[in-house]
C-alpha cells in the first residue's frame, strides 16, 4: 500500500507490516512496534516502547520500564545513572553507591585502587607507595610497603615494624625499640634503659 503517510508493506494480515515514510523505518508485529530506524536512532522494542535498544551517535543505550539501565560508548555504564551502578572509561573503573554520584571504588588505568565511604573519602588506597589504610582522617593511618608497617597518629608516626625490629614512639621524644641484638627505652634523648646480647 501507497499513500501519503507512506508505503505499507502488509504480511499475512493487517497488524503485521513495514512502513516506510518520512519518519523512517517502522516495522510492526501485531500492533506491537518492534523496531523503528531513524536517521538519527535504530530502536529495538521488547513489549513495549519502554523496553527497548537503541544506536544512537554515541553508541548503545539499554532501556527498562523506561529507564537507561545501560549505555555503551567511550565510556560505559551499568545500571541506572541515578541509581547504585558501575562505570568503565578509559581511565578508570567506578562503582557508585545508591545515590548514583558517591563514588565507592575506584580502579585507575594505572593500577590504584581507592575504596571510600560513604562520603566518598577514601580509607584504602593501593598505589605504588604500598597499601594505606586510613581511620576518620587523613592523618590517622596505617602503611603496609617494602619498609614495613607503619602507623600513624595526627601526622605522628607511632610504631614501626619492619624486617629489622620494631620501634614504638610515645609522642616525639620517647621511643621503645626492639631488634635482634637489644631492647631500649629513650626518652628525651636519653637511653634510660638498654639490655642487650652483649651485656
Amino acid at each position: 500500500q501507497a499513500d501519503t503517510k507512506g508505503v505499507k508493506v502488509l504480511a499475512d494480515n493487517t497488524t503485521t507490516f513495514g512502513l516506510f515514510n518520512g519518519t523512517g523505518i517502522t516495522l510492526v508485529d501485531n500492533n506491537v512496534t518492534g523496531s523503528l530506524i531513524t536517521a538519527t536512532t535504530s530502536s529495538m522494542f521488547g513489549a513495549s516502547s519502554n523496553d527497548r535498544v537503541e544506536v544512537v551517535d554515541t553508541g548503545l543505550k539499554v532501556y527498562e520500564s523506561n529507564h537507561q539501565v545501560a549505555s555503551f560508548g567511550n565510556t560505559i555504564r551499568v545500571g541506572r545513572a541515578d541509581e547504585a551502578h558501575q562505570t568503565i572509561s578509559a581511565t578508570t573503573t567506578q562503582f557508585l553507591d545508591g545515590d548514583g554520584s558517591t563514588v565507592r571504588v575506584q580502579i585507575a588505568n594505572d593500577g590504584n585502587v581507592d575504596l571510600r565511604d560513604s562520603n566518598s573519602a577514601i580509607k584504602v588506597a593501593v598505589n605504588t607507595a604500598g597499601v594505606k589504610v586510613l581511620a576518620d582522617n587523613t592523618s590517622t593511618f596505617g602503611l603496609f610497603n617494602a619498609s614495613g608497617l607503619t602507623l600513624v597518629d595526627n601526622n605522628v608516626t607511632s610504631s614501626v615494624f619492619d624486617s629489622t625490629g620494631t620501634t614504638i614512639f610515645g609522642g616525639t621524644s620517647a621511643t621503645a625499640s626492639l631488634d635482634a641484638n637489644d631492647i631500649s627505652f629513650i626518652v628525651g634523648g636519653v637511653t634510660g634503659s638498654l639490655i642487650s646480647s652483649t651485656g
